[in-house]
């Protein structure tokens, strides 16, 4: 019995192999490569056909628990021969065109499984560790073996070998405040580098750095590098204060206009939409030292306050967007020093008179045995322009309750309005 499992072990990967639907690539930590029909980097897997005849996939399914082959089921369509399919890992389970899965894909490294519509496994794909932007995919269509390389979503793969990530860049100046203009020089090995100074994300269309750059005004900095055959570098962001004056604390928010102020997709401009866009946030302590400095994301915040011209953010972070949560004292002499999220809030009803009323108040509370959200106001920049001073809070969430309580958050109710559900279900509550 042990020599028959061995051999079958032994075969499975080339039984596998001989179906004609296979995985063909797949993409488990997308930030820019490509967007779903809401906007959002998701991730996302492609199958092809290498048969001759056309595959209806309807009762198929794809899985990342091997426990769980018919996780997330199609409901129909069919893939032609030598044709494409995308999937979209991004949790949202819709049955559109196309597909979103119930699942998303680790970019620490995972299984993806497809299965036929009697439940057959007919095609595996452990994924290692992938880089943001990078697919892991079959050197030719249908092809071994499986290489990192430029992702093709819906197109034949390219089987271009990625050998690596190009030189970091360097600036010659961190970020942070001067009392006159400053001149900073970049650097990244034998790669080519590309800037922006709009706060939008650099690529090989932005200006390329030939001589030091010089800055007269309070400016956001961003430089990534290329090099043949190579994935891009992390990009580098670093705003500098070119004589402004402040004894608050300082956040520069930077991302690309479009996604601010774009008629039909900016937050900013389509203000009632709950929308997330990719952004970058720099924080600066009082006396100026640089706090943290991660990628984020940013929604527009609250209600009837959506309508002042200073607008509230909710900042979020999420491993897509390079952590899950910062690790930061954010509130001093505060016990919480994990964040998931926090608002940067214009004060609310109270905006055009005190802009603390709110804040304030919740301090009155701070010694019972009752929930509030921490307060601390910053002055903020947004692309390198002054925006105002926003009061930075705690955000209710299911994390807030969490990290404040030890809980565990999967185990919580959070509800909102009238039984409204954020997170969670309502059934406990409407026993109650």
């Amino acid at each position: 019995m042990e020599k028959y499992w061995i051999i079958l072990l032994l075969l499975s990967p080339q039984l596998i192999s001989a179906q004609s639907v296979v995985i063909n690539e797949i993409m488990a930590s997308n930030q820019t490569a490509w967007y779903d029909e809401d906007g959002d980097a998701s991730d996302w897997i492609e199958l092809y056909n290498k048969g001759t005849t056309a595959i209806h996939l309807s009762g198929w399914s794809l899985s990342d628990d091997t426990l769980n082959i018919q996780k997330w089921k199609f409901s129909g369509g069919t893939i032609e021969p030598g044709g494409h399919v995308i999937v979209i890992a991004s949790g949202k389970n819709r049955q559109t065109s196309p597909p979103h899965t119930t699942f998303k894909i680790s970019a620490s490294g995972e299984t993806v499984l497809l299965a036929d519509s009697s439940g057959k496994v007919v095609d595996l794909v452990t994924i290692p560790i992938s880089g943001t932007d990078i697919s892991y995919g079959r050197a030719g269509d249908g092809l071994l073996p499986w290489i990192f390389q430029s992702p093709t979503p819906g197109s034949a793969n390219t089987g271009s070998i990625i050998h690596g990530i190009a030189d970091s860049v360097s600036f010659s100046l961190p970020g942070g405040f001067y009392s006159s203009p400053i001149a900073v020089t970049l650097s990244a090995g034998d790669s080519r580098i590309f800037y922006t100074l709009d706060g939008s994300n650099p690529d090989s269309t932005n200006t390329r750095y030939t001589a030091p750059i010089s800055l007269q005004k309070t400016t956001v900095l961003k430089a990534v590098s290329f090099k043949n055959n190579y994935l891009p570098g992390r990009i580098l962001t670093g705003t500098y204060f070119i004589n402004e004056s402040t004894d608050l604390p300082v956040i520069s928010l930077s991302t690309d206009p479009y996604n601010l102020f774009d008629p039909g997709y900016g937050i900013y401009t389509n203000y009632k939409m709950d929308w997330e866009r990719p952004a970058h946030i720099e924080f600066f302590e009082e006396n100026k030292s640089p706090g943290f400095s991660e990628e984020c994301g940013i929604a527009i915040h609250g209600s009837q306050a959506r309508e002042w011209a200073q607008k509230s953010f909710a900042v979020k972070f999420d491993r897509d967007y390079g952590v899950p949560k910062i690790e930061y004292p954010l509130f001093p002499d505060f016990y919480v020093t994990t964040f998931k999220s926090f608002t940067l809030r214009n004060s609310g009803n109270d905006f055009q008179y005190t802009h603390i009323r709110d804040a304030m108040m919740q301090t009155l509370v701070k010694d019972l045995d009752i929930d509030y959200l921490e307060y601390r106001p910053a002055t903020t920049f947004i692309n390198g322009e002054y925006w105002g001073i926003y009061n930075i809070r705690e955000r209710v969430s299911d994390h807030y309750l969490a990290y404040r309580h030890g809980v565990n958050p999967d185990s919580i109710d959070l509800l909102q309005d009238n039984m409204v559900v954020v997170h969670g279900d309502s059934l406990h509550y409407r026993r109650l």
